[in-house]
């Protein structure tokens, strides 16, 4: 399977690290080399890196590995030492930080009363404080209220159109078998459909103040942050409110099928990620799949040899035609014989009565025993004890 290849501007951003390490870097003092410095840049740090985090900086590391190259400062023939070296350094530090930051400090199971606060306080600042930031507050509120809705994930938003009652969004995580566009289906529901006509319409003048739009997302990110700060609420990120739409979509009923094709997912095992820690919100499901897309849903799952019978759902409710074997029916076990019964069973079969005793009162067995109460040799050899028990 070949590796998706990152975004433009994701290379930029890796670049852009580069720099800052680069330039912290010739800031040392010493006859080190720059690689060395690099290196040592990134070992002494406070605390542990994460592994996504640790990630971004053996990124960045690599992409300063290149600018130096292409400044003349490392060979190009010692591209590869280079970036070992560095690397070696980043996996010296990985680990658990002891204090959480950025993205370990967001939730995922953000509640009705948390988005409802947030949403009063922006509504709040952006009719009161007359600033530049009330069009970025507003525009905040409306992303804030669709996307548990509608489930998208933020970069998706740029290039999303709506052709009357349909909304059409691009998707991001692309493969072979995945389609570029999907589709679903906005009930009548006015509110809804005015918000999102406002949003896209708008969208442009939104993102004007920014360089590019994932510029505008990370600031919308970090204004949501720090209003979360000010209303006393967990820290929420846009991303937490497209776990609640699938948790939503589940307790409203909709199909793993319908599920996917509505988040755009290209494994069906993605979706055990989301909705983990959500709770369904008591807000009306506005969305619908398009039957197309279900469909392409289910194709693409048979084509990978999945069960048919576990893909056509019948929608009333009722459950699929299996062809079960009757299971063998338990036949009763034999009840177990006490060993007390057995032993007085073959006691009286070799206890005979005296002659003339009344009641049979005694035996010949027990006029044969001596006056310690035991049976003398003879009589021990003429009883043989019955055989051991087999186990039932």
């Amino acid at each position: 399977m070949s590796r998706r290849q990152a975004r433009p501007t994701t290379h930029a951003s890796y670049r852009k690290r580069a720099k800052a390490l680069i330039t912290a870097a010739r800031r040392l003092d010493g006859d080190m080399l720059i690689i060395e410095k690099l290196a040592v840049i990134l070992r002494d740090r406070p605390d542990l890196l994460a592994r996504n985090s640790a990630g971004v900086y053996r990124q960045a590391a690599l992409a300063a590995v290149d600018l130096l190259i292409e400044e003349g400062v490392v060979d190009s023939q010692e591209r590869d030492r280079a970036r070992s070296a560095l690397t070696q350094a980043i996996s010296e530090v990985i680990g658990t930080p002891k204090v959480l930051r950025t993205s370990a400090l967001k939730v995922l199971d953000a509640t009705l009363r948390e988005a409802r606060q947030v949403l009063k306080f922006l509504k709040a600042r952006a009719l009161s404080v007359p600033t530049s930031g009330r069009c970025q507050d507003a525009f905040l509120g409306l992303i804030i209220f669709l996307s548990p809705r509608i489930g998208w994930r933020p970069s998706e938003i740029e290039q999303g159109q709506l052709d009357n009652a349909t909304l059409i969004l691009a998707t991001k995580k692309l493969s072979s078998h995945g389609a570029t566009l999907r589709r679903m289906t906005l009930d009548n529901h006015d509110l809804t459909l005015d918000a999102m006509r406002v949003l896209l319409s708008n969208l442009q003048f939104g993102m004007s103040p920014y360089a590019h739009f994932d510029a505008w997302i990370r600031a919308l990110s970090e204004r949501l942050a720090r209003a979360c700060v000010q209303c006393g609420i967990r820290r929420l990120c846009l991303y937490s409110f497209r776990h609640v739409a699938v948790c939503n979509w589940r307790a409203a009923g909709f199909s793993l099928e319908e599920i996917k094709a509505l988040l755009g997912h290209t494994s069906m095992r993605s979706q055990q990620f989301y909705g983990r820690k959500s709770k369904p919100w008591k807000t009306a499901v506005v969305v619908t799949p398009v039957k197309s897309e279900v469909e392409l849903v289910e194709k693409q799952m048979l084509d990978q040899g999945a069960d048919r019978e576990k893909l056509v759902c019948d929608k009333s409710g009722a459950d699929p035609k299996f062809d079960f074997e009757p299971m063998p029916q338990p036949t009763p076990k034999q009840s177990k014989t006490d060993s007390a019964d057995i032993w007085l069973n073959y006691m009286r079969s070799q206890l005979k009565p005296l002659p003339g005793a009344r009641g049979a009162s005694r035996t010949s067995l027990e006029s044969k025993t001596t006056s310690n109460g035991r049976a003398t040799s003879d009589e021990k050899e003429s009883v043989n004890p019955p055989a051991p028990l087999k186990p039932m």
